[in-house]
């Protein structure tokens, strides 16, 4: 089964068409699939909407209705590609619990997401894919452990040069536009000395925070870049795309 990241029911249907189209489409009988579609629809959430237009549904009910529908002819793999994305907390929340049980039901799913938490409360692997390539997988306890030890992240002013210089003997760093990034075995000890270094370099820093490692730490550190720059890149992508649709 799959889940396109845009819509692709039919908003002049009612959420039962929808699934009966879909289930006849598979070859299943009409008995077949009335029968298939009112357990989904139930599983869902959505029984009491199976007779209503899908164009009065909320962004979050039409989502679990794809689900729904992705399901129709029972299949041992589903594709979802950033099913929560622009949805509300607490309708994102809905589509997670669908997915939970799916995963408890012995289904194979294969998500596809921009949020670090999604993919650490979903997943029991993770692949980390920077620029169409894979550059890290693994349970996210294994991914974290790749990064180790603390994150502080030193948001300066001016060139990195010095700061580099006089900072490199303390562990391994990264810059990310205006911030060093350095990985220590023990931020909250360390963080006096690191200041003070800071301050003999005559740097200007802006800021100076330290975290245990996340996925999104892990992302930043395996590609030099934050999620929001990825979901940046990604977003003028599809706006190239359909620019080029329009010509």
């Amino acid at each position: 089964g799959v889940v396109f990241q845009e819509p692709t029911v039919d908003r002049e249907l009612t959420a039962m068409e929808n699934m009966v189209v879909h289930g006849l489409i598979h070859g299943l009988s009409r008995r077949d699939v009335e029968r298939r579609a009112r357990e989904l629809l139930e599983f869902v959430g959505l029984e009491k909407f199976a007779n209503t237009q899908v164009k009065r549904f909320s962004g979050g009910m039409v989502r679990r209705l794809e689900i729904a529908r992705a399901l129709i002819n029972v299949p041992e793999v589903l594709f979802l590609d950033e099913p929560t994305t622009g949805l509300d907390p607490q309708s994102r929340a809905k589509v997670w619990d669908v997915i939970r049980e799916l995963k408890r039901q012995g289904v194979t799913i294969f998500l596809t997401t921009h949020y670090m938490d999604e993919a650490e409360k979903l997943c029991d692997r993770i692949a980390v894919i920077d620029h169409g390539v894979i550059v890290a997988e693994g349970a996210p306890d294994e991914l974290k452990r790749v990064v180790g030890g603390d994150l502080v992240y030193i948001e300066f002013e001016g060139e990195p040069a010095k700061l580099q210089a006089r900072l490199s003997e303390y562990g391994e760093m990264r810059v990310v536009g205006q911030t060093l990034v350095l990985k220590v075995e023990d931020a909250p000890s360390l963080l006096p000395e690191l200041l003070k270094v800071v301050e003999s370099v005559g740097v200007r820093v802006r800021s100076v925070r330290y975290s245990r490692p996340s996925l999104d730490d892990v992302f930043l550190y395996l590609t030099g870049r934050s999620l929001r720059d990825e979901e940046a890149d990604w977003r003028e992508a599809v706006r190239m795309r359909i620019r080029a649709r329009m010509r």
